[in-house]
């Protein structure tokens, strides 16, 4: 089992014994190239200061594990070879059915040259597709037969190209632009429609977007102009606002069921949106 560890916390434990390898370094990071004996299973441990892109080339079936504490399983179908873990995220799966000899790439991107990307990525995806990719990376591994100096510029090229790509599918998982899709900002507001009562988080929001929380507070006031906590204040005062027109039910009870702890809170989030208090909108109403 080939062993790298750290004072930092940083692993990276693989079983197997490897068969060849070829490692490039490029302007933005390096890429490495394996063939490892793994049959009938595979170990992996995980954990680097890079951003990183995985190409499981042949011999991958399964893979089951933890990532970040979280469990996974997941298979490896047609051109769903691929996977990105985000910087020092850690990832200890087992690899199942595996054949005798199995191929992949790893491209490890230099933080520190990390400028030129207009994006971040902050949450992995696991074997997803991308035949372009896939393509120029099978390339690599045929030029790497002749490691002379035009391998290393052929190297540079893919690096770009596999960054590039990495960019674009972030970019897709999360709609297709900087912001969140309509779907999920549909699913967010209904979400949160049948929370109103409860102490809701950031880090809950982010989970029903399906993206970490620290992208999720950045493409939610991209895409809908303010915070997550004034949107969901926002919506808490239109409840409010709906359940004042009832004359049975009481200020604290509707404090209460629009998801304010305190009455007095609640009268003066109310004040400051509508420029009037709970009884004086009330009044209005008559």
């Amino acid at each position: 089992m080939a062993r790298q560890n750290s004072a930092h916390g940083y692993v990276r434990e693989v079983g197997g014994e490897v068969v060849s390898s070829v490692i490039a370094k490029t302007s933005i990071g390096r890429i490495e190239l394996y063939q490892r004996q793994c049959q009938p299973r595979l170990e992996w441990h995980f954990c680097q200061p890079e951003l990183t892109l995985f190409w499981h080339r042949e011999g991958f079936n399964r893979m089951r594990g933890r990532l970040d504490g979280a469990s996974i399983d997941c298979r490896f179908r047609g051109q769903s070879t691929l996977s990105i873990i985000p910087p020092e995220s850690e990832i200890r799966v087992e690899f199942d059915d595996m054949q005798k000899v199995c191929d992949y790439a790893v491209i490890f991107f230099d933080p520190d040259k990390l400028g030129i990307a207009p994006f971040e990525v902050d949450k992995a995806r696991l074997t997803f597709a991308n035949e372009i990719l896939c393509s120029v990376l099978g390339e690599l591994f045929r030029q790497s037969e002749y490691p002379d100096d035009l391998f290393q510029l052929f190297a540079e090229g893919v690096a770009l190209q596999a960054l590039a790509s990495v960019g674009r599918s972030i970019k897709d998982a999360c709609g297709g632009g900087a912001g969140l899709s309509p779907r999920r900002l549909r699913a967010l507001e209904e979400f949160i429609r049948l929370n109103l009562m409860q102490p809701l988080t950031i880090d809950e929001l982010a989970d029903v977007a399906g993206i970490s929380k620290r992208h999720f507070q950045r493409v939610f006031r991209q895409s809908v102009g303010v915070t997550p906590y004034h949107f969901l204040l926002t919506m808490r005062i239109e409840e409010a606002k709906r359940r004042l027109a009832r004359p049975a039910e009481t200020i604290t009870d509707i404090a209460f069921n629009s998801g304010f702890s305190h009455t007095q809170h609640f009268s003066a989030y109310f004040r400051k949106m509508t420029g009037f208090s709970p009884s004086e909108y009330r009044k209005r109403l008559a």
